[in-house]
C-alpha cells in the first residue's frame, strides 16, 4: 500500500487523496484548480483556511479491470 502525508505535520497544508476501496491504495494528487476554489469560498465568507484534506474513494484501476473483468466471466456462462 502506498500512503503520502503531509512533509511537516505542524505546518499547514493542502492534500487532495483518491483512494481505492479495494486494495486501499492511495495516491495523492495536487490540483491548484481546487486549491484556488477553495481559497476563494473561505475568503468569501470570511473564513481563514489553515488546511484542506479532501479523500475522494472508489476503485483504483486495476480494481477497476478486475472488477470489470470478473463480471464478464460472470456473464459469460
Amino acid at each position: 500500500m502506498l500512503i503520502w502525508g503531509a512533509p511537516m505535520p505542524t505546518e499547514a497544508y493542502k492534500g487532495y487523496f483518491l483512494i481505492c476501496d479495494e486494495c486501499h491504495n492511495v495516491m495523492e494528487f495536487d490540483y491548484q484548480d481546487i486549491h484556488a476554489a477553495l481559497i476563494a469560498k473561505a475568503a468569501k465568507q470570511g473564513f481563514e483556511l489553515r488546511a484542506e484534506t479532501i479523500e475522494l474513494t472508489g476503485l483504483c484501476a486495476d480494481c477497476k479491470a478486475k472488477a470489470t473483468d470478473a463480471a464478464a466471466v460472470g456473464t459469460s456462462a
